[in-house]
């Protein structure tokens, strides 16, 4: 199933985020932390919920994690700041 959010379309079995139909270009790694937050809309997601759909069987920092959502949020959040990803 696709999930649907504002102008987005997400295709997680196709690892595929498109903004108005038009493809966004995602790493792996933000494409699997954006399939584990639209998993659970509406609810807190942990880090190591997070750490476990992105760096599976890796050490990361915290300084990684949150880059990654800065980044996600920065891509998501251009017509609507603080929207997506609270």
């Amino acid at each position: 199933p696709a999930f649907r959010f504002g102008p987005y379309e997400l295709r997680p079995t196709q690892r595929r985020l498109l903004r108005d139909g038009e493809p966004v270009a995602l790493s792996a790694r933000q494409v699997d932390l954006l399939i584990a937050l639209v998993g659970k809309a509406g609810q807190v997601v942990t880090k190591d919920d997070l750490i476990a759909a992105a760096w599976p069987d890796v050490a990361v920092t915290d300084n990684s994690v949150e880059q990654a959502i800065s980044g996600l949020r920065r891509l998501l959040d251009h017509d609507a700041p603080g929207h997506y990803i609270e």
